[in-house]
């Protein structure tokens, strides 16, 4: 069972990578442009009817080493959302019947461990948006983030504790609230 677990938390690992929903850098031919370089694809095209210059489409090169590590706080994030709303979905659970405690608290951790890289891996990218209309949401974005970051290390602990262990479902649920606040506002930045 744990090499199911295992093997599943490596696909989607590596989907998540492979597939985020980025836009992806393009490598263009130097010589399938003119003047009308910069120009938007449908206006290149009228203005190359116009003036008899001949544009091809531009070609993309993915470069994979470099696609995976660009935008990475954006394909990291996913992982913790998915991690505290599954853990506190097992939490709901586990109220009929006690038996996922160890589950709910390996997506705790996972989901504190990951929220932690996507924390500096987004400090990183937040400098993007510097100077721009959008500067103020990356503010709001980082604080519920860190707020994220602390009650989900916060229900670890309560899932520890022995005595904390029945409140932990309250920590849960503000761990998912804060999440899908954090999520909203990243997803605002992110398109």
């Amino acid at each position: 069972m744990r090499k199911l677990h295992l093997l599943m938390f490596i696909c989607l690992f590596t989907i998540s990578i492979v597939n985020a929903h980025e836009h992806k850098k393009s490598v263009q031919d130097s010589t399938t442009r003119t003047h009308v370089e910069e120009l938007s694809d449908s206006t290149a095209h009228l203005a190359a009817m116009t003036s008899n210059v001949e544009v091809k489409p531009a070609h993309y090169k993915i470069i994979v080493f470099d696609e995976i590590f660009e935008h990475l706080h954006n394909k990291l994030v996913h992982f913790p959302i998915a991690f505290v709303v599954a853990g506190f979905i097992f939490t709901l659970l586990n109220f009929r019947r006690q038996v996922f405690d160890k589950t709910i608290l390996i997506l705790a951790i996972m989901a504190g461990l990951i929220s932690v890289a996507a924390f500096f891996t987004g400090n990183i990218q937040a400098s993007a948006f510097a100077a721009t209309d959008k500067e103020w949401l990356v503010g709001i974005h980082k604080n519920f983030g860190i707020a994220t970051i602390i009650i989900t290390w916060l229900w670890i602990a309560f899932l520890l504790i022995k005595p904390l262990q029945k409140f932990a479902w309250i920590i849960s649920l503000i761990a998912v609230v804060l999440i899908l606040l954090t999520g909203f506002y990243g997803g605002i930045l992110a398109h």
